[in-house]
């Protein structure tokens, strides 16, 4: 199965609240009326958008510090309209200051959101959610009820772009509580939507169902068809992405008669195509060839281009799927065609549309040596075919030989590990240390000992055979690795362990053990009571996970650093070696790993340094 369209998506709402004159009332409103001119040339008309709003300074019966804050607001609004993301959100700041000094809350909250809005377009999400807070803390002095339930909804939509879900969640919750108290039926209905696709997205698809579930029956009492059926359409989606056929079906029909008595072409454009991918998901193929052909064909009629490549590409794959290379053959041409006139069009295409067409790079040779499938003579044919056979034995016999060699790297980095984790030395040295615990007669010291070497051996032994585990096994070896060393060297040890990505930590995987090798330089020249205090943190940043080591003693000489590097490229290298010959390849190049960097605090101290590095992000 492809990728399944989502019809109806988490709304980011564009806040603009009325604008309430500070001015003398009269008949007519000079300023209000002016506005209005304003807002109805904005989307029609920006240049004569851009005139009126410079002609609100000519409006004297005004204050000037009030006009000048409207200007900034109406340009911020111009530049939103136009796309000039940089421009809107030094406007709306410009506003939401002015207004804050007049102390006008409701211009000064709508200019706030709006910047909130516009950083959001940006990706500045830290300056989205900042803009967010400084609205809502207007909204709560105005006691505004409505604006602070959009408030919140804008801000769990942040946290959710930033895939912080928790709070997500939270806020969204705390939006749909504000709109049910207010009875505003159709806000909480956009609520249950957006955390529908929330939960989602993690994966949660009995949340999912749901959420959306409660968003449908709303729509449905509030007799708005277009938005139930865009919940239709969602919920038709997330069965599909399960592979669960059964009742699909009439969802999307459902949805398909509400779009076509709407008159919503869009939608129903959509919904044709997501049928498609119902009917082919069953294996009725014809049917979904009928299916994705409506779409392509209303599609094309509405200039829908990325529509209608998306289909024609599933068509060819349906026709592919039913063993006919001739039809399949035409629909790539087709599709061939028309990427290359949206590519030439529009280069922002250009990534889309060729990383799809690289997933399937087998399949189109095979149409492209069906097209240029040639006459041959059976001598010719016989003669390839043993050569081919020749060639396979040798391939097979190299690949071999490659593999037994592999085998022995492998096994060797193993032993190397495990002599790096369980050094003879080291085990004689705890035992050592038990017998004379059970010399001098105390019992609570040697069963204290036992304890933590039993649990640290049990760690080794269930590790020992696994090149990658996960970030929460690593942690929990660690902190028992710590335990023992604390009760080995006799040092007052005082660390802490910690992660940013808790709900991720049994997915997020890592060389088994990878992290004692590092932390060992730490407790070189160490002696009895000597006080240490040690953090490590695991932290995950875009596609790397970064490990953090600080503690306060000093700064590792430049030779111990470079075998810190050493060690962790070697691990890298083994690591993907080993996964490669499992048959599970890792996504990246053993050089990619980083390197080892070592810093002090404090620049003239000579004590208290930090280790950091990174790998890059490998999931389970």
């Amino acid at each position: 199965m492809k990728y399944v369209r989502l019809l109806f998506v988490g709304l980011a709402l564009w806040l603009s609240l009325p604008i309430l004159s500070m001015g003398g009332q009269s008949s007519i409103d000079e300023l209000s009326l002016r506005e209005d001119l304003i807002i109805e040339a904005l989307e029609v008309n920006p240049e004569e958008a851009e005139r009126l709003i410079a002609s609100l300074y000519e409006l004297a019966a005004y204050d000037s510090v009030l006009l000048s804050g409207m200007v900034a607001y109406y340009e911020g609004e111009l530049a939103y309209v136009e796309s000039r993301w940089k421009d809107a959100a030094q406007a709306y700041e410009s506003a939401a200051e002015v207004f804050g000094e007049i102390q006008d809350g409701y211009r000064a909250a709508a200019s706030f959101n709006n910047l909130g809005l516009v950083h959001s377009f940006m990706g500045n999400y830290d300056r989205a959610l900042w803009a967010y807070e400084q609205s809502l803390k207007v909204e709560l002095e105005l006691d505004n009820r409505q604006g602070i339930a959009e408030c919140y909804q804008n801000m769990a939509i942040v946290f959710a772009a930033g895939e912080q879900n928790d709070k997500a969640l939270r806020f969204y919750d705390k939006a749909l509580e504000a709109y049910m108290e207010q009875d505003m039926q159709e806000s909480a209905a956009a609520i249950y939507n957006n955390k529908a696709v929330l939960f989602a997205g993690q994966g949660d698809f009995d949340a999912a169902e749901t959420n959306y579930r409660l968003a449908l029956a709303i729509y449905g009492r509030l007799r708005d068809a277009v938005m139930e059926a865009r919940v239709l359409s969602n919920l038709g989606a997330l069965s599909l992405r399960q592979e669960k056929y059964d009742g699909v079906g009439s969802l999307l029909e459902r949805a398909l008669f509400l779009f076509k008595s709407e008159g919503d072409r869009i939608g129903e454009v959509k919904v044709y195509g997501m049928l498609g991918d119902l009917y082919s998901g069953r294996k009725d193929y014809m049917q979904a060839i009928f299916l994705y052909q409506m779409a392509i064909n209303q599609a094309r009629t509405m200039e829908m281009k990325d529509v209608e490549a998306e289909n024609q590409y599933s068509l060819y794959n349906t026709y592919k799927a039913a063993a006919m290379p001739a039809e399949a053959l035409k629909a790539y041409e087709d599709y061939v065609t028309m990427r290359d006139r949206m590519i030439r069009d529009n280069p922002e295409f250009t990534r889309g549309l060729i990383s799809k067409e690289l997933e399937q790079e087998i399949a189109e040779r095979d149409l492209l040596l069906y097209k240029a499938r040639s006459r041959t003579i059976w001598f010719a044919v016989v003669l390839g075919l043993m050569a081919l056979v020749v060639l396979g034995a040798f391939l097979l016999l190299r690949k071999r030989k490659r593999r037994m060699n592999a085998y022995r790297e492998i096994e060797k980095g193993r032993k190397v590990r495990m002599r790096e984790r369980l050094n003879p030395g080291y085990v004689l040295a705890l035992l050592q240390n038990l017998k004379d615990c059970l010399e001098r007669g105390d019992v609570d010291c040697a069963r204290q000992r036992l304890d933590g070497i039993a649990l640290l051996m049990q760690n080794i032994l269930e590790h020992s055979s696994e090149s990658l585990i996960s970030v929460r096994a690593e942690m929990e070896f660690v902190k028992r690795y710590l335990m023992v060393q604390k009760q080995q060297l006799g040092i007052d040890l005082d660390f802490r362990i910690e992660t940013n990505m808790q709900q991720q930590a049994e997915r997020i995987m890592v060389p088994a053990m990878f992290t004692q090798p590092l932390i060992d330089q730490t407790f070189q020249g160490l002696g009895a009571g000597d006080r240490v205090v040690l953090n490590i943190a695991f932290v995950k940043r875009n596609q790397l996970l970064e490990v953090v080591i600080e503690n306060n003693l000093p700064l590792p000489a430049p030779a111990e650093r470079r075998r810190m590097e050493s060690t962790f490229r070697a691990l890298g290298a083994s690591v993907a070696q080993e996964q490669a010959f499992s048959g599970h390849p890792l996504l990246f190049h053993p050089e990619e790993w980083g390197g080892v960097q070592s810093e002090t605090f404090d620049s003239q101290a000579e004590v208290g340094n930090r280790i950091r590095f990174n790998l890059p992000l490998m999931m389970n």
